[in-house]
């Protein structure tokens, strides 16, 4: 009897289906010489140090005693019991083919001191053809050992930098309600965003001119232009020499340009797009395409490749076929089948880029939440778009010398749209409009279509104005432009093409911002991410070396050779520790002094009022609650931890939506709004609107709103 351990239920119903486990029994299924179960995420972990906040107990001292996590412990305790079975002879590692994937079943296997011999299911979908084929060839545990090596790596990395900095920064700056917290990879992503809203902060506008020359030639309009020019004196002294002035053609320059088709997808390019078309979050997206995933409708979404391999060629030429006459606009845009430039098998790691399945042949459209329909059709059509023509144009300049100032036009017309004419047909049937920077980028890129001249010629009679522009900020982050920050952070200096870039990775990147979300660090407006006055606080005492995007890049560099075999883990950790060791003696021995620039006292500022007893409403340690006597608190819903601008929200009787609520079962998280209607009472609506109600005591799950037994704050 084999035992196969998937990552979540879901993904253990799809193989059990396929390799015949279909009697169902509490916590698996059985059937056909398998028993099938799952977990919940990470069922266990590694035992965190237990001792007092004070500096004289750091660094920490980590051990390496893995125990089972409280929340999802009767799951762990079934599955360590199949384990035990003496009918279990071995097993199968059925987690996401992945770093994490590697750490969550070896975290179990090790925790629940099984020494049975195990295999590894690695897949790309979840289609049965691709179960069937996998099963078929399963691979030797040992080929994978690296890659849990890296994910002992990285986890025991993140403990040294974020449990080590958050306590030693929340003693010296004595804050605890909430503490501050820092982390190996949040932190520079922070600094990043910190730094830009310091650039915009601090920007100072400078006027600028431009001198037109303009001139209609049979209908068409050729307006050239000079540089920028910084001062009004030299602009205004340049039009009016030469308006009603003769112009010559100095140069006319044609030249046929190609732009190539763009990439397919990987995680972080698609979360990219679903923001700038759609205002998705990177989280949001990640949820949906996971969802996608599980319905077998695409591939495994957590990739950071862009190509396919060369054995995959046939499949995704017909594939491709299977999306044009399944996506209602592209039937009639004959594909292309350029496969080559989306094949490479040495850019493909542990999996290629995220495609469609042939499931969609058979797919009920409408079936779909509106986030799964535009998400698989954007895969759709990138795979359409990615393998189809280059776009080729004509790009004309022309040059035109008046009174010895010379003004240039340029022009552009295109010849073929190839993959262009399928993206603007995506826009077209979607209703999109292109924004304002994209506006002003193709305006900069071109002045439309120009009037036809020859080199030499001489235009009589030119007109001459003036324009006035001011320099602009640098623009707000936003998910999509602070995910691509992320990807190319730290990057600029590593000679060697890594798998791993940046800040984080592809799978963790949307985490790390719902984290800093989560922690009171940013808030959203809009599609803008903002740092808060805590950011900034935060950012002026942590020393440049946690702050540092190369740092952090060169440490995922450092994980990747981990994962392949080429640098043992002690390397990576022993860099952590010498680095959290020497930060930790500076402020031990009084070489750093606390930044009195830094003041954290806003999170005790009052949030609202109390609506049981009109007493100031605070953020604590471990959430908001009520100054008064009466012992009102307002911090969990469902095992989330409030933020401020929620309970702000909440207190002012505005509906509030609240992300990252676990699912009673531990397979999950999912998102509600919610409205307070008074102290009993406490009201929410769910995505479908249906409203429930009921007293504070008697919700399931932990309520927000709840009476203490004592007053201890």
């Amino acid at each position: 009897m084999k035992l196969v351990i998937a990552e979540k239920p879901s993904v253990a119903r799809s193989i059990a289906s396929v390799i015949g486990a279909y009697k169902e029994e509490k916590g698996y299924l059985e059937g056909n010489g398998y028993i099938v179960t799952w977990c919940f995420g990470h069922l266990a972990g590694f035992k965190l140090p237990n001792c007092n906040w004070t500096m004289d107990n750091l660094p920490l001292t980590f051990s390496y005693v893995l125990e089972p996590r409280e929340d999802t412990k009767e799951q762990f305790n079934n599955i360590k019991a199949l384990m035990n079975r003496p009918d279990v002879t071995s097993l199968v590692e059925a987690t996401d083919a992945g770093r994490e994937g590697e750490a969550i079943f070896r975290y179990v296997y090790y925790a629940a001191k099984c020494n049975k011999p195990f295999e590894r299911l690695w897949i790309s979908s979840l289609t049965d053809e691709a179960i069937e084929e996998g099963f078929n060839n399963l691979r030797p545990s040992s080929e994978y050992d690296s890659l849990y090596n890296a994910a002992l790596a990285r986890d025991f990395g993140d403990k040294i930098i974020g449990l080590n900095g958050t306590r030693l920064f929340s003693i010296a700056y004595n804050q605890f309600k909430p503490v501050l917290s820092v982390g190996r990879v949040q932190t520079p992503t922070l600094s990043l965003i910190c730094e830009r809203e310091e650039a915009i902060k601090n920007f100072v506008s400078k006027k600028y001119y431009k001198c037109h020359l303009i001139k209609v030639i049979d209908d068409k309009k050729l307006d050239a232009i000079t540089e920028n020019i910084d001062e009004l004196e030299k602009a205004t002294e340049i039009v009016n020499r030469c308006n009603g002035k003769n112009g010559y053609v100095k140069d006319v320059k044609v030249q046929t340009k190609t732009t190539s088709a763009p990439k397919l997808y990987d995680l972080t390019l698609l979360q990219r797009d679903c923001n700038k078309l759609f205002g998705y979050t990177a989280q949001q997206t990640l949820e949906t395409v996971q969802a996608l995933y599980e319905k077998k409708l695409c591939t495994y979404p957590r990739t950071d490749s862009n190509y396919i391999t060369s054995d995959m060629e046939e499949s995704v030429r017909e594939l491709i076929t299977i999306v044009r006459y399944n996506v209602d606009f592209l039937e009639d845009i004959e594909p292309d089948f350029d496969i080559k430039r989306v094949t490479n098998d040495k850019k493909v790691t542990d999996h290629h880029a995220i495609l469609p399945t042939d499931e969609i042949s058979s797919l009920d459209w409408d079936s779909l939440s509106e986030y799964q329909n535009n998400v698989l059709t954007l895969i759709c059509v990138r795979l359409y778009s990615a393998t189809a023509r280059k776009m080729t144009y004509e790009a004309t300049t022309i040059k035109v010398v008046c009174e010895g100032t010379e003004f240039k036009a340029n022009g552009k017309v295109i010849i073929d749209g190839g993959f262009y004419n399928i993206e603007e047909k995506y826009r077209l049937v979607k209703g999109f409009k292109k924004d304002k920077e994209e506006k002003e980028e193709e305006k900069e890129e071109t002045d439309g279509l120009l009037p036809q001249v020859a080199k030499g010629e001489i235009l009589e009679n030119c007109e001459s104005k003036l324009s006035e522009h001011n320099t602009k900020p640098p623009a707000h982050y936003t998910e999509e432009s602070i995910l691509l920050a992320m990807e190319r952070a730290g990057t600029e200096d590593i000679e060697e093409e890594v798998e791993r870039m940046g800040l984080g990775t592809t799978a963790t990147r949307a985490t790390i911002l719902e984290n800093l979300i989560d922690k009171g660090y940013l808030v959203r407006e809009k599609k803008k991410l903002l740092p808060t006055e805590r950011a900034f606080n935060l950012m002026k005492i942590v020393p440049k070396e946690l702050k540092s995007a190369k740092l952090t890049s060169e440490m995922e560099n450092t994980l990747a050779q981990v994962a392949r075999g080429e640098v043992k883990g002690d390397v990576f950790l022993g860099r952590l520790n010498q680095l959290m060791n020497t930060i930790i003696a500076e402020y031990k021995s009084g070489d750093i002094k606390s930044n009195d620039s830094a003041s954290f006292n806003a999170t005790d500022t009052t949030l609202g009022k109390c609506p049981n007893c009109g007493e100031d409403v605070v953020y604590g340690k471990n959430g908001a609650y009520c100054k008064g006597k009466c012992g009102m608190r307002l911090n969990m819903i469902r095992g989330k931890l409030l933020t401020d601008k929620q309970v702000k929200g909440l207190l002012k009787g505005e509906t509030v939506l609240i992300k990252g609520l676990k699912k009673k079962d531990g397979s999950g998280t999912y998102e509600m709004n919610f409205k307070m209607t008074g102290i009993e009472d406490f009201s929410y609506v769910n995505k479908e609107n249906v409203t429930v109600t009921g007293k504070q005591l008697t919700l399931e799950g932990s309520f927000p709103i709840r009476k203490k037994r004592k007053n201890t704050e």
